[in-house]
Protein backbone atom coordinates (compact mmCIF):
# COMPACT_ATOMS: atom_id res chain seq x y z
CA UNK A 1 0.00 0.00 0.00
CA UNK A 2 0.99 3.59 -1.05
CA UNK A 3 0.31 6.60 1.74
CA UNK A 4 1.54 10.67 0.87
CA UNK A 5 1.67 13.50 3.22
CA UNK A 6 2.56 16.68 2.01
CA UNK A 7 5.30 17.88 3.76
CA UNK A 8 5.24 21.89 5.49
CA UNK A 9 7.48 23.45 2.42
CA UNK A 10 4.67 22.05 0.40
CA UNK A 11 6.31 19.11 -1.48
CA UNK A 12 4.92 15.40 -1.31
CA UNK A 13 6.91 12.92 0.77
CA UNK A 14 5.62 8.60 0.13
CA UNK A 15 5.60 5.69 2.55
CA UNK A 16 4.96 2.62 0.79
CA UNK A 17 4.05 -0.82 2.39
CA UNK A 18 4.33 -4.45 1.24
CA UNK A 19 5.15 -7.50 2.40
CA UNK A 20 7.12 -10.72 0.34
CA UNK A 21 6.58 -13.94 2.62
CA UNK A 22 7.92 -13.26 5.93
CA UNK A 23 9.29 -9.98 5.07
CA UNK A 24 7.90 -6.49 5.59
CA UNK A 25 9.47 -3.76 3.02
CA UNK A 26 9.25 -0.03 3.94
CA UNK A 27 10.20 2.37 1.11
CA UNK A 28 10.07 5.82 1.77
CA UNK A 29 11.20 9.09 0.49
CA UNK A 30 10.10 12.49 -1.70
CA UNK A 31 8.32 12.10 -4.38
CA UNK A 32 10.59 12.26 -7.40
CA UNK A 33 13.35 12.74 -5.18
CA UNK A 34 15.61 10.09 -3.59
CA UNK A 35 14.08 7.02 -1.84
CA UNK A 36 15.38 4.66 0.73
CA UNK A 37 14.49 1.00 1.62
CA UNK A 38 14.18 -1.03 4.62
CA UNK A 39 13.27 -4.71 5.13
CA UNK A 40 12.51 -6.81 8.22
CA UNK A 41 12.24 -10.77 8.15
CA UNK A 42 9.19 -11.71 10.60
CA UNK A 43 9.03 -14.69 13.00
CA UNK A 44 6.17 -16.48 13.30
CA UNK A 45 4.82 -15.08 16.97
CA UNK A 46 2.95 -16.70 20.26
CA UNK A 47 4.10 -20.68 18.58
CA UNK A 48 1.64 -23.32 20.24
CA UNK A 49 -1.06 -21.03 21.33
CA UNK A 50 -4.37 -20.30 19.81
CA UNK A 51 -3.71 -16.94 18.79
CA UNK A 52 0.15 -18.54 16.53
CA UNK A 53 0.75 -16.57 14.23
CA UNK A 54 3.52 -17.92 10.80
CA UNK A 55 6.07 -15.32 10.19
CA UNK A 56 3.88 -15.11 6.32
CA UNK A 57 1.01 -13.83 8.81
CA UNK A 58 2.80 -11.65 11.23
CA UNK A 59 4.42 -9.54 8.27
CA UNK A 60 1.04 -8.74 7.08
CA UNK A 61 -0.57 -7.58 10.89
CA UNK A 62 3.02 -5.99 11.25
CA UNK A 63 2.31 -4.17 7.88
CA UNK A 64 -1.71 -3.07 9.12
CA UNK A 65 -0.46 -1.85 11.99
CA UNK A 66 2.39 0.44 10.35
CA UNK A 67 -0.55 1.55 7.90
CA UNK A 68 -3.20 2.40 10.91
CA UNK A 69 -0.46 4.31 13.10
CA UNK A 70 0.56 6.48 9.69
CA UNK A 71 -2.85 7.40 8.60
CA UNK A 72 -3.49 8.68 12.42
CA UNK A 73 -0.30 10.98 11.62
CA UNK A 74 -2.04 12.54 8.65
CA UNK A 75 -0.81 10.38 5.71
CA UNK A 76 -3.61 9.16 3.33
CA UNK A 77 -4.03 6.23 0.50
CA UNK A 78 -4.73 8.77 -2.14
CA UNK A 79 -2.20 11.83 -3.35
CA UNK A 80 -3.02 15.48 -2.04
CA UNK A 81 -3.38 17.74 -4.37
CA UNK A 82 -1.65 21.01 -4.47
CA UNK A 83 -3.98 22.87 -2.64
CA UNK A 84 -5.70 20.23 -0.70
CA UNK A 85 -7.07 20.53 2.88
CA UNK A 86 -7.34 17.05 3.88
CA UNK A 87 -9.92 17.05 6.66
CA UNK A 88 -10.37 14.43 8.72
CA UNK A 89 -13.12 15.11 11.80
CA UNK A 90 -12.37 11.33 13.52
CA UNK A 91 -9.08 11.91 14.74
CA UNK A 92 -7.78 10.74 18.22
CA UNK A 93 -7.80 14.18 20.54
CA UNK A 94 -5.38 12.20 22.74
CA UNK A 95 -2.82 12.06 20.46
CA UNK A 96 -2.63 14.43 17.47
CA UNK A 97 -0.82 13.98 14.86
CA UNK A 98 2.25 16.64 14.37
CA UNK A 99 1.23 17.86 11.05
CA UNK A 100 -2.25 18.87 12.24
CA UNK A 101 -2.48 22.49 11.30
CA UNK A 102 -5.95 24.52 12.24
CA UNK A 103 -7.66 27.22 10.23
CA UNK A 104 -5.54 30.63 9.93
CA UNK A 105 -7.37 33.98 9.10
CA UNK A 106 -6.97 35.40 5.24
CA UNK A 107 -4.72 38.05 4.99
CA UNK A 108 -5.77 41.03 5.14
CA UNK A 109 -4.49 41.96 1.37
CA UNK A 110 -6.91 38.98 0.12
CA UNK A 111 -10.27 40.54 2.33
CA UNK A 112 -12.64 41.66 -0.20
CA UNK A 113 -14.50 45.14 -0.62
CA UNK A 114 -17.84 42.73 -0.35
CA UNK A 115 -16.85 41.61 3.23
CA UNK A 116 -15.34 44.88 4.15
CA UNK A 117 -18.36 46.70 2.91
CA UNK A 118 -21.36 44.09 3.63
CA UNK A 119 -23.88 44.01 5.72
CA UNK A 120 -23.92 41.19 7.42
CA UNK A 121 -19.91 41.66 8.15
CA UNK A 122 -19.17 41.14 12.01
CA UNK A 123 -15.93 41.59 13.82
CA UNK A 124 -14.40 41.03 17.05
CA UNK A 125 -11.54 42.27 18.77
CA UNK A 126 -8.05 40.71 17.48
CA UNK A 127 -6.22 40.04 20.49
CA UNK A 128 -2.07 40.21 20.55
CA UNK A 129 -0.67 37.20 22.21
CA UNK A 130 -0.12 33.34 21.67
CA UNK A 131 -2.14 31.07 20.38
CA UNK A 132 -2.76 27.95 22.73
CA UNK A 133 -4.73 24.94 21.44
CA UNK A 134 -6.60 23.25 24.51
CA UNK A 135 -7.53 20.13 23.55
CA UNK A 136 -9.44 17.73 26.25
CA UNK A 137 -9.72 13.77 25.26
CA UNK A 138 -11.28 10.57 26.86
CA UNK A 139 -7.93 9.85 28.49
CA UNK A 140 -5.84 12.85 28.60
CA UNK A 141 -5.73 16.62 28.54
CA UNK A 142 -3.37 18.54 26.21
CA UNK A 143 -2.24 21.95 25.45
CA UNK A 144 -0.44 23.16 22.31
CA UNK A 145 1.14 25.86 20.47
CA UNK A 146 -0.33 26.79 17.08
CA UNK A 147 2.82 24.11 15.64
CA UNK A 148 1.32 21.37 17.36
CA UNK A 149 3.84 21.34 20.30
CA UNK A 150 2.40 19.60 23.50
CA UNK A 151 3.79 22.18 26.29
CA UNK A 152 0.97 20.47 28.63
CA UNK A 153 3.68 19.41 31.51
CA UNK A 154 4.96 23.04 31.98
CA UNK A 155 1.96 24.95 31.57
CA UNK A 156 -0.85 23.18 32.86
CA UNK A 157 -1.09 24.78 36.02
CA UNK A 158 -1.47 28.19 35.10
CA UNK A 159 -4.49 29.85 36.71
CA UNK A 160 -6.43 30.97 33.13
CA UNK A 161 -5.35 27.31 31.51
CA UNK A 162 -6.30 25.76 34.01
CA UNK A 163 -9.85 27.26 34.58
CA UNK A 164 -10.74 26.62 31.21
CA UNK A 165 -9.96 22.78 30.89
CA UNK A 166 -11.90 22.17 33.74
CA UNK A 167 -15.01 23.97 32.08
CA UNK A 168 -14.63 22.69 28.39
CA UNK A 169 -16.53 19.25 28.00
CA UNK A 170 -14.61 15.92 27.37
CA UNK A 171 -13.94 15.92 23.37
CA UNK A 172 -13.12 18.92 22.52
CA UNK A 173 -10.53 21.22 20.63
CA UNK A 174 -10.77 24.85 21.58
CA UNK A 175 -8.12 27.64 20.26
CA UNK A 176 -7.60 30.46 22.40
CA UNK A 177 -5.63 33.78 22.40
CA UNK A 178 -3.26 34.15 25.78
CA UNK A 179 -2.73 37.37 26.23
CA UNK A 180 -0.73 39.28 28.58
CA UNK A 181 -2.12 43.37 29.55
CA UNK A 182 1.24 45.59 30.69
CA UNK A 183 -0.17 48.19 33.15
CA UNK A 184 2.58 50.75 32.67
CA UNK A 185 2.84 50.34 28.33
CA UNK A 186 -1.73 50.32 28.47
CA UNK A 187 -1.63 47.58 25.77
CA UNK A 188 -0.89 43.82 25.44
CA UNK A 189 2.85 42.70 25.53
CA UNK A 190 2.88 39.10 23.48
CA UNK A 191 6.89 38.55 24.10
CA UNK A 192 5.76 38.63 27.99
CA UNK A 193 3.11 35.55 27.48
CA UNK A 194 5.98 33.97 25.75
CA UNK A 195 8.19 33.75 28.49
CA UNK A 196 5.92 32.21 30.41
CA UNK A 197 4.88 29.57 28.05
CA UNK A 198 8.30 28.78 26.33
CA UNK A 199 9.49 27.56 30.19
CA UNK A 200 10.02 24.13 30.13
CA UNK A 201 10.19 23.68 33.31
CA UNK A 202 6.58 24.14 35.60
CA UNK A 203 7.56 25.72 38.28
CA UNK A 204 9.40 27.64 36.35
CA UNK A 205 6.54 28.99 33.87
CA UNK A 206 4.41 29.43 37.23
CA UNK A 207 7.31 31.83 39.06
CA UNK A 208 7.23 33.73 35.58
CA UNK A 209 3.12 34.24 35.33
CA UNK A 210 2.96 35.30 39.30
CA UNK A 211 5.84 37.54 38.71
CA UNK A 212 4.05 39.61 35.62
CA UNK A 213 1.07 39.15 37.03
CA UNK A 214 2.04 42.05 39.80
CA UNK A 215 2.34 44.32 37.17
CA UNK A 216 -0.11 43.84 34.71
CA UNK A 217 -2.99 40.89 33.96
CA UNK A 218 -2.64 37.69 31.74
CA UNK A 219 -5.74 36.85 30.18
CA UNK A 220 -6.96 33.72 27.89
CA UNK A 221 -9.18 34.65 25.29
CA UNK A 222 -11.06 30.96 23.25
CA UNK A 223 -12.11 32.45 20.01
CA UNK A 224 -12.97 29.58 18.02
CA UNK A 225 -13.36 25.68 18.46
CA UNK A 226 -13.15 22.54 15.67
CA UNK A 227 -14.40 19.82 18.54
CA UNK A 228 -17.38 19.88 21.18
CA UNK A 229 -18.23 17.16 23.71
CA UNK A 230 -16.61 14.64 20.96
CA UNK A 231 -18.56 15.98 18.02
CA UNK A 232 -16.87 17.94 15.16
CA UNK A 233 -18.39 21.60 15.08
CA UNK A 234 -16.34 23.13 12.23
CA UNK A 235 -18.74 22.87 9.48
CA UNK A 236 -21.83 24.98 11.24
CA UNK A 237 -21.84 28.62 11.37
CA UNK A 238 -19.11 30.38 13.66
CA UNK A 239 -22.44 31.91 15.74
CA UNK A 240 -23.02 28.58 16.78
CA UNK A 241 -19.24 27.90 18.03
CA UNK A 242 -19.49 31.18 19.82
CA UNK A 243 -22.72 30.21 22.15
CA UNK A 244 -20.84 27.13 22.84
CA UNK A 245 -17.75 28.81 24.15
CA UNK A 246 -19.80 31.53 25.56
CA UNK A 247 -21.44 28.87 27.94
CA UNK A 248 -18.06 28.43 29.68
CA UNK A 249 -17.09 31.89 29.81
CA UNK A 250 -16.07 33.10 33.01
CA UNK A 251 -14.55 37.02 33.29
CA UNK A 252 -12.20 36.77 35.86
CA UNK A 253 -9.89 34.15 33.54
CA UNK A 254 -11.60 33.97 29.96
CA UNK A 255 -13.89 35.54 27.77
CA UNK A 256 -14.95 34.91 24.40
CA UNK A 257 -14.23 37.86 22.02
CA UNK A 258 -17.51 39.93 21.67
CA UNK A 259 -19.31 39.70 18.35
CA UNK A 260 -19.49 43.70 16.90
CA UNK A 261 -22.06 43.77 14.41
CA UNK A 262 -21.29 47.51 14.25
CA UNK A 263 -17.61 47.56 14.08
CA UNK A 264 -17.11 50.08 11.20
CA UNK A 265 -18.61 53.41 14.36
CA UNK A 266 -15.97 51.78 16.88
CA UNK A 267 -12.27 51.91 15.21
CA UNK A 268 -10.80 54.86 16.03
CA UNK A 269 -11.75 54.25 19.34
CA UNK A 270 -10.06 50.67 18.82
CA UNK A 271 -7.25 52.22 17.49
CA UNK A 272 -6.68 54.80 20.47
CA UNK A 273 -7.31 51.97 22.94
CA UNK A 274 -4.17 50.25 21.54
CA UNK A 275 -6.13 47.52 19.48
CA UNK A 276 -4.11 45.23 17.21
CA UNK A 277 -7.52 45.19 15.06
CA UNK A 278 -10.24 42.91 14.20
CA UNK A 279 -11.20 39.59 12.86
CA UNK A 280 -13.81 39.79 10.38
CA UNK A 281 -16.60 36.89 9.25
CA UNK A 282 -19.96 37.06 7.20
CA UNK A 283 -22.33 34.37 8.30
CA UNK A 284 -22.69 30.78 6.77
CA UNK A 285 -20.68 28.85 4.97
CA UNK A 286 -17.94 30.97 4.60
CA UNK A 287 -17.98 31.21 8.56
CA UNK A 288 -16.82 27.01 8.40
CA UNK A 289 -13.42 25.91 9.60
CA UNK A 290 -11.52 22.84 9.53
CA UNK A 291 -7.55 21.90 9.60
CA UNK A 292 -5.44 20.27 7.41
CA UNK A 293 -3.21 16.89 7.96
CA UNK A 294 0.03 18.57 6.42
CA UNK A 295 1.22 20.89 8.77
CA UNK A 296 0.21 23.78 5.82
CA UNK A 297 -2.71 26.18 7.23
CA UNK A 298 -5.96 26.17 5.11
CA UNK A 299 -7.08 30.21 5.10
CA UNK A 300 -10.45 30.15 5.76
CA UNK A 301 -13.16 30.65 7.96
CA UNK A 302 -12.47 34.89 9.03
CA UNK A 303 -10.67 37.80 7.45
CA UNK A 304 -7.66 39.90 8.98
CA UNK A 305 -8.81 43.81 9.77
CA UNK A 306 -5.56 44.84 11.24
CA UNK A 307 -3.86 49.17 12.00
CA UNK A 308 -0.28 48.75 11.66
CA UNK A 309 1.17 46.13 8.93
CA UNK A 310 3.37 43.59 10.24
CA UNK A 311 4.41 40.25 8.93
CA UNK A 312 6.51 37.35 9.99
CA UNK A 313 10.25 37.58 8.70
CA UNK A 314 13.01 34.93 8.73
CA UNK A 315 16.37 36.28 10.38
CA UNK A 316 19.41 35.08 8.24
CA UNK A 317 22.07 37.32 9.79
CA UNK A 318 22.88 39.45 12.89
CA UNK A 319 25.16 42.47 13.60
CA UNK A 320 26.53 43.92 16.50
CA UNK A 321 24.78 47.34 17.90
CA UNK A 322 27.29 50.24 16.79
CA UNK A 323 27.04 52.06 20.01
CA UNK A 324 25.46 53.35 23.39
CA UNK A 325 23.19 50.24 25.45
CA UNK A 326 23.38 47.85 22.51
CA UNK A 327 26.84 47.72 21.50
CA UNK A 328 27.66 44.57 23.18
CA UNK A 329 25.03 43.13 21.56
CA UNK A 330 23.22 41.89 17.73
CA UNK A 331 20.65 44.71 17.13
CA UNK A 332 20.94 44.70 13.54
CA UNK A 333 19.17 42.04 11.87
CA UNK A 334 19.11 41.18 8.16
CA UNK A 335 15.59 39.51 7.26
CA UNK A 336 13.89 37.85 4.61
CA UNK A 337 10.48 35.62 3.23
CA UNK A 338 10.21 32.93 1.08
CA UNK A 339 8.80 32.39 -1.60
CA UNK A 340 6.31 29.74 -2.98
CA UNK A 341 9.27 27.82 -4.44
CA UNK A 342 11.53 28.24 -1.40
CA UNK A 343 13.54 30.81 -2.36
CA UNK A 344 14.62 33.94 0.22
CA UNK A 345 13.30 36.94 -1.04
CA UNK A 346 15.19 40.14 0.59
CA UNK A 347 13.62 42.43 2.92
CA UNK A 348 16.52 44.40 4.43
CA UNK A 349 17.57 45.44 7.70
CA UNK A 350 15.40 46.05 10.61
CA UNK A 351 16.10 47.33 14.33
CA UNK A 352 15.52 45.47 17.59
CA UNK A 353 12.36 47.29 18.13
CA UNK A 354 10.88 46.46 21.41
CA UNK A 355 13.14 44.26 22.46
CA UNK A 356 14.43 44.99 25.71
CA UNK A 357 18.10 45.19 27.08
CA UNK A 358 17.51 41.90 28.83
CA UNK A 359 16.03 39.95 25.65
CA UNK A 360 18.59 41.30 23.53
CA UNK A 361 21.59 40.13 26.16
CA UNK A 362 19.53 36.59 26.21
CA UNK A 363 19.51 36.14 21.88
CA UNK A 364 23.26 37.31 21.78
CA UNK A 365 24.03 34.51 24.41
CA UNK A 366 21.70 31.87 22.42
CA UNK A 367 23.32 32.52 19.04
CA UNK A 368 27.09 32.38 20.23
CA UNK A 369 26.38 29.29 22.07
CA UNK A 370 24.66 27.94 19.10
CA UNK A 371 21.23 27.11 21.21
CA UNK A 372 19.10 29.65 18.64
CA UNK A 373 20.52 28.77 15.01
CA UNK A 374 19.49 30.93 11.99
CA UNK A 375 17.57 31.91 10.57
CA UNK A 376 14.54 32.00 13.07
CA UNK A 377 11.37 33.72 13.03
CA UNK A 378 10.06 37.11 13.99
CA UNK A 379 7.06 39.56 14.44
CA UNK A 380 7.58 42.76 12.48
CA UNK A 381 6.35 45.54 12.31
CA UNK A 382 6.65 48.39 9.46
CA UNK A 383 5.53 51.60 7.12
CA UNK A 384 5.47 49.57 4.00
CA UNK A 385 7.49 47.34 1.50
CA UNK A 386 9.52 49.24 -1.20
CA UNK A 387 7.43 48.30 -4.38
CA UNK A 388 11.13 48.73 -6.24
CA UNK A 389 13.28 46.85 -3.96
CA UNK A 390 10.95 44.93 -2.04
CA UNK A 391 12.70 45.71 1.42
CA UNK A 392 10.55 47.05 4.53
CA UNK A 393 10.80 50.69 5.32
CA UNK A 394 10.67 51.13 9.08
CA UNK A 395 10.91 48.00 10.08
CA UNK A 396 10.89 47.41 14.22
CA UNK A 397 10.96 43.65 15.61
CA UNK A 398 7.87 43.18 18.18
CA UNK A 399 8.80 39.88 19.09
CA UNK A 400 10.77 36.46 18.36
CA UNK A 401 8.63 33.73 17.10
CA UNK A 402 9.51 30.56 18.29
CA UNK A 403 6.24 29.41 17.73
CA UNK A 404 7.02 29.40 14.09
CA UNK A 405 10.07 28.21 11.64
CA UNK A 406 11.75 30.68 9.54
CA UNK A 407 9.93 28.94 6.71
CA UNK A 408 6.80 29.69 7.77
CA UNK A 409 7.71 33.42 7.04
CA UNK A 410 6.15 33.83 3.40
CA UNK A 411 6.29 36.23 1.16
CA UNK A 412 2.61 37.77 0.07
Amino acid sequence: MKLYQKTKRGGMKFLELKTDGPKFITTWGQVGGKVQTSTKVCKGMNLGRANETTPEKQAKLEMKAKITVKMKEGYTSTKPSEKSTIVQAKINLDKLPSNLCPNKPINQKACPKSVLEGQTTYGQKKHNGHCLILVKGKKSDHIYTRRMEDISPYVSEIPPIKEMMSRIPEGSMVLAEMTYFENVLSKQVPRHVASVIRKEDAAEALAKYTELEARGMFKLYPFDCLFWNNKFVGNTDYTDRYMLLASKRDPNFFDIPELLPHWKEILETAQKDNWEGFILRVPGEKSHVSYTMDGTAHRAGSWKYKFVQEGDFAVDEVLMGKSGKHANFYAKFHVVQFDENGAKVDRGYVGCGTLSHDELALLTMEINNKTRKLPFAVEIEYQSIHDDSGKLEFGQIQRIRDDKTAEECLAE
